[in-house]
């Protein structure tokens, strides 16, 4: 019996005994008119309540023949068979006895879980929980698919869909208008899209909304329809399925710590700490359904279309290479006009190539997401789409199987998403695409890859591309250039991501200047590990890194603390001393503009806060102070020739400092055609062998 049905018979009980109370009540006022009725109305209820037990658990249940026992007494009572009073007696204990007997008698060994997935395509992300729940035989599993709408522009709801006869055939599925939530009020509800009113594109039934769903369940579980790498955006840790549900299952222990992390700072601003439950027990990483799929689907379990095979096979009798290319939402929204001429050079690239075969699964989405959020662009996108089908050289595969395009390809390349993420499990190799990098650039032909910020380490030059989120190496001996992929979580499109490179062995640490997050570059396995800023707006965050004994420090521009972290540990340590004391100079200028000077564990660095000067022990995070020459000094380089300290000024002035004798010496360079601040600034400046090379740019 399940615990809603249990629950019911006590509530009808609770009737029962106020029932009883009643009749010994009429009784002894020797009121017949009302004791015939309260016994007729007690045996009418004793009886349903035995049929229902009946027809859910059998007669053998010791709560059915207490019943009957209790209906005995009320036939005597009413037929007057016996003493009176002895049988009112026996009725009290009775009524004990039939509470008692519910409480304890009647076990609750079924559990009635209700599936509510909305998109087809996306069944895999609960279908391994769903195929747990069936084969127990304590659990009665119900897949009810429901409706959901495309919205418009406006944020109405535009077409209805209904996908409740896409799902495999071994799935059964009840008709979401045939099972009434409310009625049935299943123990478990499980769903995987937690937006509710909150998605721009489409909106499951309201009917369904995980705040109304909330309401007819003792047990709300949410589960995300997506994987993700060691990051995830605020966005998706707080919304409505994660606010209302009971559990959120998610893939890792490091996943689930940042949506403990995003959901307490949510409860912070919004002042509501508790009222939608405790995070460390709301949030349970017990894996993803998603990769239990990956896992368990090979290529013989799926039958493809005659039109495919015929693609896919050479005319010997053997099997062209596939390449899964897969377009995500989040890539096609950031990219706009040039993700379009990024997907017209791809298909074009693949056409010449007869060995390979295309197949191509856009997100389920990417139409509803173009005619929703860049109508604009919808049109143009509709028709390539239908060209690429038309010219029928690959495989367009829009339907809800993504396992069997994993199961039957032998590569993957496009986005970064989940897709990619499962992907990995496979083993078989994963390419990811730049939408900046086409034959139809959106700027010129043949422009040239700009990199503004590198660092040298074995003869290979490291940097991020100046105009784009792209990674890059060159190899100084070879002049061979290559590409390493996006970081996640940034813009495809942005100026100066990452500024400064820090090495290990094998791994490059990036520090953002425009972006969000510092990012571990894997050398060997060719992925990133992500950190999120607790400051990501800030923008100009770091000017360069400086390693000393396994720690990396990052130098701020604007972004208010020092940073350390640990290369082999990866923890990170905040120091915000340094910049809470340079606010008190003003607060418009850089804390430091551009890089230091190293002298064993001393850092020596020049601040655009006035003429401050700030020497920084990296072995014990030690610092100190000076103000060095005119107060109206913004210094933003240094050099150091072994002796003195060279300073040059944001006007084009330079100052020769002695540390140890305090001597200040302003050098004048007029006589050499030279006048400050005019027409030139100095950038940098190098010294070897007795000399100083300025390096200056001209305004």
């Amino acid at each position: 019996m399940r615990k809603h049905h249990k629950n019911l018979i006590s509530d009808i009980i609770i009737n029962l005994s106020e029932a009883s109370k009643e009749i010994q009540k009429a009784y002894f006022e020797k009121n017949k008119q009302i004791l015939d009725i309260l016994l007729a109305d007690c045996l009418d209820i004793s009886e349903q309540i035995c049929d229902y037990i009946i027809q859910l658990d059998g007669e053998d249940v010791k709560t059915v023949k207490v019943l009957k026992e209790f209906a005995d007494i009320l036939y005597k009572i009413g037929n007057k068979a016996e003493d009176g009073y002895e049988l009112i007696k026996q009725l009290k204990k009775q009524v004990i006895a039939v509470e008692n007997s519910v409480k304890n008698d009647i076990k609750i060994d079924k559990l009635e879980i209700a599936f509510f997935p909305y998109k087809a395509s996306m069944w895999d992300s609960i279908e391994s929980v769903w195929l747990a729940a069936k084969d127990d035989p304590q659990c009665e599993a119900y897949v009810v698919p429901i409706p959901y709408y495309d919205k418009n522009t406006d944020g109405s709801f535009g077409q209805l869909h209904y996908e409740g006869r896409e799902y495999p055939d071994d799935v059964p599925v009840t008709d979401w208008q045939q099972y009434s939530v409310e009625e049935r009020l299943p123990d478990v509800i499980v769903v995987h899209n937690p937006y509710d009113a909150g998605n721009y594109v489409t909106s499951v039934h309201p009917d369904f909304y995980c705040e109304r769903l909330k309401k007819y369940t003792d047990m709300l579980v949410y589960i995300p329809y997506f994987v993700s790498g060691d990051n995830i955006a605020e966005h998706f840790c707080v919304c409505a399925g994660t606010l209302h549900a009971d559990k959120v299952i998610v893939q890792s222990e490091n996943i689930r710590q940042t949506y403990i992390r995003f959901f307490k700072e949510f409860e912070k601003s919004n002042n509501c700490a508790g009222k939608f439950g405790k995070a460390e027990d709301k949030f349970v990483a017990l894996g993803s359904p998603k990769f239990d799929a990956v896992i368990n689907k090979k290529r013989e379990d799926f039958n493809i279309p005659e039109e495919w095979n015929k693609l896919i096979e050479k005319a010997d009798g053997t099997r062209k290479k596939i390449v899964l290319y897969n377009t995500s939402l989040g890539a096609m929204l950031q990219g706009d006009e040039q993700y379009l001429v990024k997907l017209r050079s791809v298909l074009d690239e693949f056409q010449k190539n007869e060995d390979v075969v295309l197949w191509w699964r856009p997100h389920p989405l990417s139409k509803s997401t173009y005619s929703s959020m860049r109508p604009q662009l919808y049109l143009n996108y509709a028709g390539i789409v239908d060209e690429y089908k038309k010219q029928g050289f690959g495989i367009y595969d829009d339907t809800a199987d993504l396992h069997r395009a994993i199961a039957w390809s032998d590569a993957y390349y496009g986005d970064g998403s989940s897709v990619s993420i499962m992907y990995n499990i496979t083993g078989k190799p994963v390419f990811f695409q730049n939408a900046f990098l086409t034959d139809y650039n959106l700027f010129h032909k043949n422009q040239e890859l700009s990199i503004t910020y590198f660092k040298i380490n074995n003869n290979v030059l490291w940097g991020v591309a100046r105009d784009f989120n792209g990674l890059f190496s060159l190899d100084l001996k070879t002049s061979s250039l290559s590409y390493h992929g996006n970081i996640p979580g940034e813009r495809a499109f942005d100026i100066n991501l990452y500024c400064s490179f820090s090495f290990s062995q094998s791994s490059i640490m990036l520090f953002p200047f425009q972006g969000k997050s510092i990012a571990n570059y894997n050398i060997i396995d060719n992925t990133f590990e992500i950190t999120p800023l607790k400051n990501p707006s800030i923008t100009r965050k770091f000017i360069d890194s400086y390693d000393f004994n396994g720690n990396i420090f990052a130098i701020p521009r604007f972004y208010p603390m020092l940073i350390k972290n640990n290369a082999e540990t990866g923890e990170i340590t905040e120091n915000a001393k340094i910049c809470d004391e340079l606010n008190k100079y003003g607060s418009d200028e850089p804390y430091f503009y551009r890089n230091g000077v190293v002298d064993g564990s001393l850092l020596t660095l020049p601040s655009m806060r006035d003429n401050v000067v700030v020497k920084f022990d990296m072995a014990t995070d030690n610092y100190k102070f000076y103000n060095v020459g005119n107060s109206k000094n913004q210094y933003f380089n240094i050099s150091y020739d072994g002796t003195d300290y060279w300073l040059f000024t944001f006007n084009g002035g330079i100052i020769k400092w002695n540390e140890k004798t305090g001597t200040v010496t302003e050098i004048d360079i007029s006589a050499n055609g030279f006048k400050h601040g005019e027409t030139y600034n100095f950038i940098s400046a190098i010294y070897f062998d007795g000399c100083f090379f300025l390096f200056f740019f001209f305004f």
